[in-house]
């Protein structure tokens, strides 16, 4: 979820799909607003009541190329990371419009099956936030980031003297406390934020109330690789010029926990729990944890009755001075 799915800053997880781009966000955002595909978004935004399927709309757009790309995605399908993302891609999609993924998906034809996911992970930086705006936006939004990882980029950034500090500053945003000065003008993420919010425009971690962090891990998609350190559920005000979008594949690129909501949810995105399975493992490594590591703060457990599918939504990054911030929560 899904800085969710990440909604975490995972660097971004288990995959990369939220790790640091080298290109500034605001430069591809202007970009983007003069490419094709952010006009086909806007199109796809505003003439479409009902999403369609992307892919075989996209599959007639791409013409002579179609069987080849579609022969290098059947392939890729046989790894598991592949699987995962071509059945997003073929059986899924709905919210990018289908000439965009007609883009995103044409190189792939001339790509070595080594070489596919690294071109399709570049490619889907192009199309970041086309997926049509949520419908009904909500006043308030959530964003949970793991706080480590959030306050030593700060540090590596040089914002702040220490890890320490940054951590001391992020905990008193909101909470009737000024925006420090030294995180005027930055960035809050290099990259999209993805986001969770309540439909019911109430508060976005009401859900929340007496779950663990690594049970909002479960439910928002996040990496298992941060099991049982804290997370920083932040809490602001979406302003009238902060649009959230619905994610797409695009904006996924190779996330583990994604899944397009598409025709079941056609008014936002919606994150994908971790399974049985990977529930399972984390309560292993955490009862290992406890055992070994006498540091570790993580919760006893993961509840399966904590652990919920949430609303889902994608923004461009802001700075912290551009954000009206109500709380900032240490959830351990």
């Amino acid at each position: 979820m899904t800085d969710t799915r990440a909604l975490v800053e995972p660097g971004n997880s288990p995959t990369s799909t939220r790790k640091d781009f080298k290109l500034d966000t605001r430069a591809r955002l202007s970009r983007l607003r003069n490419s094709g595909s952010f006009i086909a978004s806007q199109t796809f935004d505003q003439q479409m009541d009902t999403p369609r399927h992307s892919y075989p709309i996209a599959y007639t757009i791409l013409g002579s190329r179609a069987a080849e790309v579609d022969r290098a995605l059947n392939s890729w399908s046989l790894s598991p990371v592949g699987a995962r993302i071509v059945r997003n891609v073929k059986m899924l999609e709905h919210f990018l419009a289908p000439r965009s993924m007609a883009s995103l998906l044409g190189p792939l034809a001339a790509g070595s099956l080594e070489a596919i996911p690294l071109i399709y992970e570049h490619r889907c930086r192009d199309f970041k936030m086309c997926g049509g705006r949520v419908q009904d936006p909500p006043p308030l939004i959530g964003r949970a980031v793991d706080e480590e990882t959030f306050a030593t980029r700060l540090w590596e950034r040089r914002v702040f003297f220490s890890v320490p500090q940054a951590k001391e500053a992020l905990q008193r945003l909101g909470n009737g406390f000024g925006l420090p000065d030294r995180l005027r003008g930055q960035l809050m993420s290099p990259h999209i934020s993805w986001v969770t919010f309540d439909t019911a425009n109430g508060h976005p971690w009401a859900f929340a109330d007496g779950a663990s962090a690594d049970e909002l891990r479960a439910s928002l998609g996040l990496s298992i690789i941060t099991l049982g350190a804290p997370l920083l559920l932040l809490t602001y005000k979406r302003s009238r010029q902060l649009d959230l979008f619905r994610p797409t594949v695009a904006d996924a690129e190779l996330c583990e926990h994604f899944e397009p909501a598409g025709a079941k949810s056609p008014r936002h995105g919606l994150t994908v729990p971790w399974g049985q399975e990977m529930i399972e493992l984390a309560r292993r490594d955490i009862r290992h944890q406890r055992a070994t590591d006498p540091l570790f703060t993580g919760a006893g457990t993961i509840r399966n009755n904590r652990v919920v599918s949430r609303p889902e939504a994608v923004h461009a990054s802001v700075t912290f001075d551009q954000v009206d911030f109500i709380r900032a929560e240490r959830r351990n």
